[in-house]
């Protein structure tokens, strides 16, 4: 059995697959211009500039910190930093996209378990919080200056508390 069928799978995939899944019943012709391709990226992709995506909104993504929460030590928190790079408008319009998509906490860890049970990643999502941390803004600090840069980079951390499930732990014995 290969190493990535024993290491538990990180809870950004699943997250990452929803969230798309959403934008794609928001806009079908957005997802269209993608052909086929999940604009999340783990950890950088600066090696490939912008000529993949040809000016288009695209995520790049890590994972900051996980802890146990409580004594109850199946319960895990983690936090995911994402980093959003687009033009202005596509920057706020996706900003805004993510926050609506995301911004339910419980209901929406319920909505991404139903998402992924078909596919079995054996994480349980307990609930799903988002957070816009930064986004860069001209040398004044009062508003983004699309002369001195095309590209904006806004910054969210979601914060999930999850647990692997019974699947999970059965693959992990063997």
């Amino acid at each position: 059995m290969a190493l990535k069928d024993l290491v538990p799978m990180p809870p950004a995939v699943p997250i990452n697959r929803y969230l798309w899944s959403k934008i794609a019943e928001l806009d079908p012709d957005l997802v269209i211009d993608y052909e086929g391709i999940l604009p999340f990226f783990p950890l950088g992709e600066t090696a490939a500039g912008d000529s993949p995506w040809d000016g288009k909104p695209s995520v790049v993504y890590d994972r900051m910190m996980v802890i146990n929460p409580n004594p109850f030590y199946p319960i895990k928190k983690e936090q995911v930093h994402y980093a959003l790079k687009a033009d202005p408008t596509d920057s706020l319009i996706w900003g805004s996209a993510f926050q609506y998509i995301l911004d339910e906490m419980d209901d929406v860890a319920k909505e991404i378990n139903a998402y992924s049970a078909w596919k079995d990643y054996g994480i349980f999502f307990h609930n799903v919080r988002l957070f816009q941390t930064s986004t860069q803004v001209s040398s004044s600090g009062a508003q983004r200056n699309y002369a001195t840069s095309q590209f904006y980079v806004t910054k969210f951390i979601i914060d999930t508390t999850y647990h692997y499930n019974d699947r999970m732990a059965q693959k992990l014995m063997v």
